[in-house]
């Protein structure tokens, strides 16, 4: 099993918008290492920060139709 880290840092005082995470999603993901394989993503909690909606579904909008 392979694990993969990634990030991405917002300047003080403000947050990652959509085109942001796009970027970072699009950088880091590749459909084609995930065809036929089952993803787990883990939700940070509750002391973390995060767009976790924005990121799920621009995610799923990249690798989804790969997946199992």
């Amino acid at each position: 099993m392979e694990t993969r880290t990634f990030s991405a840092i917002a300047p003080d005082g403000t947050g990652l918008d959509d085109d942001a995470v796009a970027t970072l999603i699009g950088e880091s993901f590749d459909p084609a290492d995930y065809a036929g394989r089952r993803v787990l993503l883990i939700v940070p909690d509750g002391t973390r920060t995060a767009p976790v909606g924005l990121l799920f579904r621009t995610l799923h909008d990249r690798i989804g139709a790969a997946t199992a």
